[in-house]
């Protein structure tokens, strides 16, 4: 990249910073100061990042148990919308047989 590129990058990522932060304050009217993300605040956390904690898991442990009992229900409910389409498919095929109307045909002789 070009010095004046990268210049010209900096400057306009400095002003959309600034026109964010125009919003943030006066428009959405947020007056707390923003903090960048620190690698302090990860250090100093309760649990170590590789092991959930009890909250955690059992939050998942239910997550997982309404997951099946919705697929159950979901199941029950597609069987009742293949039989209703099945349903539909037949009420069809009558309406369309039944406008083809048998004519005999006389032997002219």
């Amino acid at each position: 990249m070009s010095p004046q590129l990268t210049c010209f990058s900096l400057y306009s990522n400095k002003a959309q910073l600034r026109e964010l932060e125009y919003i943030r304050t006066k428009l959405l009217g947020d007056r707390k100061p923003l903090t960048l993300p620190s690698a302090a605040s990860k250090v100093n956390s309760n649990q170590p990042s590789g092991r959930p904690s009890l909250k955690t898991f059992l939050i998942m442990a239910r997550f997982i148990a309404r997951a099946r009992l919705s697929a159950q229900d979901w199941a029950k409910q597609e069987t009742v919308r293949q039989k209703l389409v099945v349903a539909t498919e037949q009420q069809r095929k009558v309406k369309k047989s039944k406008q083809f109307k048998v004519v005999r045909v006389e032997q002219v002789s």
